[in-house]
């Protein structure tokens, strides 16, 4: 089996939607086309700081969110700044209650939803309109 082969089984046996699925597989080709062709498993937290880094300032991929999130009114601002933070999918975002986001003073937001996968940090700031990536 090859490591997209087992990344795909990976997702499906999770239940992913084919979006999420078809997003990670994305991303995993790119990774291995920045390197080369080279096998993931021969590398590591350098190669992966290399891709991270070639994605924030050559193809300025964060700069380009943070622009699209400058037009974003609120509510909609902050649902994309929860989706960039937290990895969210559309639904997961909209079906958010008030009381599933803490927003607290001078800590990381939290995000108290059923799924289990997203419990814990999310990604946005305890300062409303304010994104912290998360990679």
């Amino acid at each position: 089996m090859t490591l997209l082969e087992a990344a795909q089984t990976t997702l499906r046996r999770l239940h992913d939607s084919r979006r999420t699925e078809e997003a990670y597989l994305y991303w995993i080709r790119e990774f291995i086309r920045f390197h080369h062709k080279q096998h993931p498993r021969t590398m590591g937290a350098r190669e992966i700081t290399a891709f991270l880094n070639d994605l924030a300032t050559q193809r300025r991929v964060s700069r380009e969110v943070l622009a699209l999130l400058d037009k974003l009114e609120p509510p909609f601002r902050l649902m994309g700044e929860i989706f960039y933070g937290a990895g969210l999918r559309l639904m997961e975002c909209v079906s958010l209650r008030v009381k599933d986001v803490a927003l607290g003073l001078g800590e990381t937001s939290r995000l108290h939803q059923g799924l289990a996968r997203y419990v814990g940090s999310s990604g946005i700031s305890g300062e409303p309109g304010h994104v912290i990536p998360t990679f």
